[in-house]
């Protein structure tokens, strides 16, 4: 089982991936297993195992996306969501999720992210 940094890591990659395609080409789901089947897995290597966290903290972060975005805009000081850089604006995703919803403590959430 990978660390929760590396899950955090994928997760971030997954939500990049999902962000990077138009809502009707690819779903969740399917992020989830062209990450690990192709991208996040080296040429030479065979494809990742599961990662549950990772799963878990896409799932939930892009279940909750609408919350997750009004409560960082509230808090952005000019800053509109699609003006963050793409990474930037993930990151502050995944955190903010998982210190809403999963009750994760926030300096450690603030620290992995």
């Amino acid at each position: 089982m990978p660390s929760r940094q590396k899950s955090r890591q994928r997760a971030v990659q997954i939500l990049y991936l999902l962000d990077m395609r138009p809502s009707d080409e690819v779903n969740v789901e399917e992020a989830i297993r062209t990450y690990f089947r192709s991208l996040g897995a080296d040429e030479d290597e065979p494809p990742l195992e599961e990662d549950l966290f990772a799963e878990q903290l896409v799932r939930g972060a892009v279940e909750h996306r609408t919350e997750v975005d009004r409560i960082i805009s509230a808090h952005s000081q000019h800053w509109r969501m699609e003006r963050m850089a793409v990474v930037d604006r993930n990151i502050l995703c995944l955190a903010t999720y998982e210190m809403l919803k999963l009750a994760r403590p926030a300096p450690a959430v603030i620290d992995q992210a």
